[in-house]
Protein backbone atom coordinates (compact mmCIF):
# COMPACT_ATOMS: atom_id res chain seq x y z
CA UNK A 1 0.00 0.00 0.00
CA UNK A 2 1.32 3.51 -1.12
CA UNK A 3 2.39 5.58 2.42
CA UNK A 4 -0.37 8.07 2.94
CA UNK A 5 1.93 10.85 3.21
CA UNK A 6 2.84 10.86 -0.21
CA UNK A 7 0.86 12.87 -1.90
CA UNK A 8 -1.04 12.13 -4.63
CA UNK A 9 -0.91 14.58 -7.79
CA UNK A 10 -3.98 15.34 -9.65
CA UNK A 11 -3.06 13.91 -13.14
CA UNK A 12 -4.19 17.02 -15.05
CA UNK A 13 -1.60 19.15 -13.35
CA UNK A 14 1.29 16.40 -13.86
CA UNK A 15 4.02 16.17 -16.79
CA UNK A 16 4.43 12.58 -17.70
CA UNK A 17 7.28 13.55 -20.13
CA UNK A 18 10.01 15.72 -18.74
CA UNK A 19 12.55 18.44 -20.82
CA UNK A 20 15.43 20.02 -19.58
CA UNK A 21 17.53 22.02 -21.68
CA UNK A 22 21.27 22.22 -20.94
CA UNK A 23 24.32 23.99 -22.21
CA UNK A 24 27.76 21.32 -22.53
CA UNK A 25 30.22 22.84 -20.53
CA UNK A 26 33.58 22.81 -20.02
CA UNK A 27 33.43 20.95 -17.06
CA UNK A 28 31.17 18.23 -19.04
CA UNK A 29 33.55 17.52 -21.84
CA UNK A 30 36.84 15.70 -22.45
CA UNK A 31 39.86 15.84 -23.99
CA UNK A 32 38.50 15.35 -27.13
CA UNK A 33 36.11 18.15 -27.39
CA UNK A 34 33.21 15.93 -26.73
CA UNK A 35 30.30 15.56 -23.72
CA UNK A 36 31.91 12.91 -21.69
CA UNK A 37 30.32 9.96 -20.67
CA UNK A 38 29.94 11.29 -17.35
CA UNK A 39 29.18 14.45 -18.18
CA UNK A 40 26.12 12.75 -19.92
CA UNK A 41 25.13 10.73 -17.05
CA UNK A 42 24.75 13.98 -14.73
CA UNK A 43 22.34 15.38 -17.20
CA UNK A 44 20.17 12.05 -17.40
CA UNK A 45 20.63 11.71 -13.52
CA UNK A 46 19.47 15.81 -12.90
CA UNK A 47 16.86 15.38 -15.00
CA UNK A 48 15.35 12.12 -13.55
CA UNK A 49 16.05 13.41 -10.07
CA UNK A 50 13.58 16.65 -11.40
CA UNK A 51 10.96 14.92 -12.68
CA UNK A 52 10.59 12.32 -9.74
CA UNK A 53 10.34 15.45 -7.27
CA UNK A 54 8.29 16.89 -9.51
CA UNK A 55 5.98 13.64 -9.55
CA UNK A 56 5.88 13.45 -6.03
CA UNK A 57 7.95 10.75 -5.07
CA UNK A 58 12.01 12.13 -5.31
CA UNK A 59 14.29 12.16 -2.63
CA UNK A 60 12.31 14.49 -0.68
CA UNK A 61 9.23 12.28 -0.03
CA UNK A 62 10.91 9.05 -0.16
CA UNK A 63 13.59 9.96 2.46
CA UNK A 64 10.72 10.56 5.16
CA UNK A 65 10.51 7.00 5.11
CA UNK A 66 14.53 6.24 5.45
CA UNK A 67 14.53 5.20 2.15
CA UNK A 68 16.03 6.26 -1.43
CA UNK A 69 16.19 5.62 -5.14
CA UNK A 70 19.43 4.07 -6.61
CA UNK A 71 20.32 3.25 -10.02
CA UNK A 72 21.28 -0.75 -10.91
CA UNK A 73 21.19 -0.62 -14.64
CA UNK A 74 21.23 1.99 -17.70
CA UNK A 75 22.11 1.09 -21.21
CA UNK A 76 22.97 3.99 -23.66
CA UNK A 77 22.76 4.13 -27.16
CA UNK A 78 25.30 6.60 -28.05
CA UNK A 79 24.18 8.35 -31.68
CA UNK A 80 26.85 11.90 -31.80
CA UNK A 81 28.37 13.11 -29.00
CA UNK A 82 27.70 16.93 -28.80
CA UNK A 83 30.55 19.11 -28.53
CA UNK A 84 31.62 22.22 -26.34
CA UNK A 85 28.64 24.91 -26.00
CA UNK A 86 26.29 22.92 -27.75
CA UNK A 87 22.60 22.89 -26.47
CA UNK A 88 21.13 19.62 -25.70
CA UNK A 89 17.62 19.06 -24.70
CA UNK A 90 16.98 16.00 -22.37
CA UNK A 91 13.70 14.34 -22.69
CA UNK A 92 12.97 11.37 -19.79
CA UNK A 93 9.85 9.28 -18.89
CA UNK A 94 8.82 7.24 -16.31
CA UNK A 95 7.95 3.85 -18.25
CA UNK A 96 6.75 1.07 -16.39
CA UNK A 97 7.18 -1.08 -12.70
CA UNK A 98 8.33 -5.03 -13.21
CA UNK A 99 8.44 -6.52 -9.85
CA UNK A 100 10.82 -4.65 -7.70
CA UNK A 101 12.76 -2.18 -10.75
CA UNK A 102 11.19 0.85 -12.07
CA UNK A 103 11.95 2.00 -15.43
CA UNK A 104 13.01 5.26 -16.78
CA UNK A 105 13.84 5.89 -20.45
CA UNK A 106 15.40 9.03 -21.60
CA UNK A 107 16.50 10.79 -24.97
CA UNK A 108 18.98 13.20 -25.82
CA UNK A 109 18.43 15.84 -28.91
CA UNK A 110 19.63 18.92 -30.30
CA UNK A 111 17.40 21.76 -29.95
CA UNK A 112 16.52 21.41 -33.87
CA UNK A 113 15.15 17.61 -32.78
CA UNK A 114 18.51 15.77 -33.80
CA UNK A 115 18.34 12.24 -31.75
CA UNK A 116 21.47 12.28 -30.06
CA UNK A 117 21.79 9.43 -27.71
CA UNK A 118 18.67 7.14 -26.31
CA UNK A 119 18.99 5.35 -23.18
CA UNK A 120 17.08 2.85 -20.63
CA UNK A 121 17.13 2.80 -16.93
CA UNK A 122 16.58 0.36 -13.88
CA UNK A 123 16.29 2.09 -10.37
CA UNK A 124 15.15 0.34 -7.01
CA UNK A 125 13.84 2.03 -3.65
CA UNK A 126 16.48 0.85 -1.08
CA UNK A 127 15.70 0.79 2.50
CA UNK A 128 18.56 3.09 4.21
CA UNK A 129 19.37 0.95 7.03
CA UNK A 130 19.26 -2.32 5.51
CA UNK A 131 20.04 -1.56 2.13
CA UNK A 132 17.88 -3.70 0.64
CA UNK A 133 15.45 -3.52 -2.45
CA UNK A 134 11.74 -2.05 -1.18
CA UNK A 135 8.56 -3.00 -3.00
CA UNK A 136 8.01 0.38 -5.38
CA UNK A 137 4.23 0.46 -4.73
CA UNK A 138 5.13 1.39 -0.62
CA UNK A 139 6.29 5.00 -2.30
CA UNK A 140 5.66 5.43 -5.55
CA UNK A 141 1.81 5.72 -7.26
CA UNK A 142 2.59 2.94 -10.14
CA UNK A 143 -0.14 4.19 -12.32
CA UNK A 144 1.66 7.54 -11.92
CA UNK A 145 5.08 5.62 -13.54
CA UNK A 146 3.11 3.91 -15.84
CA UNK A 147 3.00 4.96 -19.51
CA UNK A 148 -0.10 3.94 -21.28
CA UNK A 149 -0.24 1.92 -24.22
CA UNK A 150 -1.43 2.00 -27.32
CA UNK A 151 -5.28 1.94 -27.52
CA UNK A 152 -5.51 2.90 -23.90
CA UNK A 153 -7.15 6.20 -22.14
CA UNK A 154 -5.84 9.13 -23.42
CA UNK A 155 -7.13 11.92 -21.56
CA UNK A 156 -4.43 12.46 -19.29
CA UNK A 157 -3.96 16.16 -20.36
CA UNK A 158 -0.07 15.78 -19.22
CA UNK A 159 2.24 17.80 -21.24
CA UNK A 160 3.95 15.83 -23.68
CA UNK A 161 2.12 13.74 -24.62
CA UNK A 162 -0.15 13.39 -27.75
CA UNK A 163 -3.78 12.45 -28.09
CA UNK A 164 -4.18 9.17 -29.48
CA UNK A 165 -0.45 8.77 -29.36
CA UNK A 166 1.01 5.63 -28.43
CA UNK A 167 3.71 6.57 -25.48
CA UNK A 168 4.36 3.03 -23.93
CA UNK A 169 7.71 4.29 -25.71
CA UNK A 170 10.80 2.45 -25.00
CA UNK A 171 13.78 4.80 -26.14
CA UNK A 172 16.46 1.98 -26.57
CA UNK A 173 14.52 -0.59 -29.45
CA UNK A 174 17.67 -2.53 -30.29
CA UNK A 175 18.33 -5.78 -28.79
CA UNK A 176 19.79 -5.08 -24.97
CA UNK A 177 23.02 -7.72 -25.06
CA UNK A 178 23.00 -10.35 -22.09
CA UNK A 179 25.22 -9.51 -19.03
CA UNK A 180 28.67 -11.96 -19.83
CA UNK A 181 29.13 -13.93 -16.68
CA UNK A 182 32.87 -14.67 -17.97
CA UNK A 183 35.33 -14.86 -14.77
CA UNK A 184 38.61 -13.48 -17.05
CA UNK A 185 39.68 -9.96 -15.87
CA UNK A 186 43.33 -8.44 -15.44
CA UNK A 187 43.60 -5.83 -13.43
CA UNK A 188 44.06 -1.82 -15.07
CA UNK A 189 43.84 -0.03 -11.84
CA UNK A 190 43.18 0.50 -8.15
CA UNK A 191 40.93 3.28 -6.69
CA UNK A 192 39.49 4.70 -3.17
CA UNK A 193 36.61 6.22 -3.45
CA UNK A 194 37.35 9.70 -1.16
CA UNK A 195 34.69 11.84 0.46
CA UNK A 196 34.10 14.35 -2.87
CA UNK A 197 32.87 11.52 -3.96
CA UNK A 198 29.91 10.25 -2.47
CA UNK A 199 26.07 11.45 -1.97
CA UNK A 200 23.69 11.63 0.32
CA UNK A 201 22.94 7.97 -0.34
CA UNK A 202 26.52 7.29 2.01
CA UNK A 203 27.58 5.51 -1.09
CA UNK A 204 29.74 6.76 -4.33
CA UNK A 205 27.45 8.50 -6.71
CA UNK A 206 26.74 7.02 -10.21
CA UNK A 207 28.37 9.21 -12.11
CA UNK A 208 31.40 8.57 -10.98
CA UNK A 209 32.13 4.56 -12.15
CA UNK A 210 31.50 6.47 -15.91
CA UNK A 211 34.80 8.27 -14.51
CA UNK A 212 36.37 4.83 -13.93
CA UNK A 213 34.78 3.08 -17.07
CA UNK A 214 36.45 6.38 -18.74
CA UNK A 215 39.93 5.70 -17.67
CA UNK A 216 39.45 1.78 -18.43
CA UNK A 217 39.03 2.26 -21.55
CA UNK A 218 41.35 4.58 -22.98
CA UNK A 219 43.87 2.86 -21.24
CA UNK A 220 43.17 -0.40 -22.66
CA UNK A 221 42.77 0.84 -26.23
CA UNK A 222 43.41 4.46 -26.13
CA UNK A 223 39.94 4.59 -28.29
CA UNK A 224 36.64 6.57 -26.82
CA UNK A 225 34.13 6.31 -29.72
CA UNK A 226 31.64 3.99 -27.92
CA UNK A 227 28.16 3.41 -29.94
CA UNK A 228 27.02 1.72 -27.18
CA UNK A 229 27.74 1.15 -22.90
CA UNK A 230 26.03 -1.10 -20.45
CA UNK A 231 26.23 0.10 -16.47
CA UNK A 232 25.11 -2.52 -14.11
CA UNK A 233 25.71 -1.09 -10.59
CA UNK A 234 25.72 -4.52 -8.28
CA UNK A 235 27.35 -3.05 -4.88
CA UNK A 236 27.46 0.43 -3.26
CA UNK A 237 30.93 1.48 -3.01
CA UNK A 238 31.81 3.45 0.10
CA UNK A 239 34.17 5.79 1.30
CA UNK A 240 37.56 4.23 2.01
CA UNK A 241 36.80 1.06 0.33
CA UNK A 242 39.66 -0.73 -2.14
CA UNK A 243 38.81 -1.00 -5.72
CA UNK A 244 40.75 -2.61 -8.84
CA UNK A 245 39.15 -1.86 -12.20
CA UNK A 246 39.76 -4.38 -14.53
CA UNK A 247 39.77 -5.68 -18.03
CA UNK A 248 37.95 -8.91 -19.48
CA UNK A 249 40.61 -10.82 -21.28
CA UNK A 250 38.50 -12.79 -23.26
CA UNK A 251 35.49 -10.79 -24.31
CA UNK A 252 36.42 -7.20 -25.97
CA UNK A 253 34.47 -4.31 -24.14
CA UNK A 254 34.17 -5.98 -20.85
CA UNK A 255 35.06 -4.25 -17.62
CA UNK A 256 34.40 -4.34 -13.99
CA UNK A 257 35.17 -2.53 -10.55
CA UNK A 258 36.10 -5.75 -8.10
CA UNK A 259 35.99 -4.97 -4.39
CA UNK A 260 39.07 -6.28 -3.14
CA UNK A 261 37.94 -6.77 0.74
CA UNK A 262 35.84 -9.28 0.00
CA UNK A 263 36.44 -10.12 -3.94
CA UNK A 264 33.04 -8.71 -4.30
CA UNK A 265 32.18 -7.07 -7.97
CA UNK A 266 30.67 -3.34 -7.44
CA UNK A 267 29.79 -2.85 -11.30
CA UNK A 268 30.22 -4.57 -14.62
CA UNK A 269 30.24 -2.31 -17.87
CA UNK A 270 29.64 -3.73 -21.44
CA UNK A 271 30.89 -1.41 -24.31
CA UNK A 272 30.74 -1.40 -28.10
CA UNK A 273 32.88 1.19 -30.34
CA UNK A 274 32.55 2.09 -33.60
CA UNK A 275 35.24 1.84 -36.26
CA UNK A 276 36.35 -1.65 -35.23
CA UNK A 277 37.10 0.00 -31.65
Amino acid sequence: MLHANIPYLCRKKVKKIWKEQYAVNWDDISLDGKLSLTGLNIMLQRAATYHAEHLGFGFTQTSVYNASWVLFRINLELIRMPEWCDQVVVETWPRVVKGLAAYRDFIVTTPEGEVLCRATSEWFIIDLTSRRPQQIEKYVDVELYTMPTAGSPTDLSAEGMEVGKPTDRQAVTRDIPTLSRNTDYETLFEVIPKYSDMDMNGHTNARKYFDWLTDAMHQDNGKLNPTFVQMTYFSECTLGEHLVIQRNTSEKGLYRGQKTAHDKTAFVAMVEMSNGG
